[in-house]
């Protein structure tokens, strides 16, 4: 059994307690340090009942959802969190900064036409 589970960004990075929905009802479980959309989780023997009485497993996918709109006051909590922790340096994006300066060092210097 496949379930495809939105959680927002928040839930996401504070590894919240979430509900997932199976056949008997609802399990909690905490969302992993590195929760992202297309995470895959498995609850074993959650699933749906196979004809030899056994449970299968239920897969979730994560869909991590990002606000499409924000208010002033959101706005505002995001620009103080973003002035203590900058994206730019965020791991994943040094990296990528990192690797476009090796990728644009390899075509050497810009060329007037």
């Amino acid at each position: 059994m496949h379930l495809t589970l939105p959680i927002s960004w928040i839930q996401s990075v504070l590894r919240e307690e979430v509900d997932v929905p199976t056949p008997d009802g609802d399990v909690r479980i905490k969302l992993p340090t590195n929760a992202r959309s297309g995470t895959q989780l498995t609850l074993e023997g959650h699933g749906v009942r196979a004809t030899s009485g056994k449970r299968g497993d239920e897969i979730i996918t994560l869909q991590v959802i990002t606000p499409e709109e924000l208010s002033e006051a959101q706005r505002q909590a995001l620009d103080a969190f973003r002035a203590v922790r900058p994206p730019e340096n965020e791991p994943a994006i040094v990296k990528f900064n990192e690797a476009r300066k090796r990728i644009q060092a390899l075509s050497g210097p810009a060329k007037d036409e």
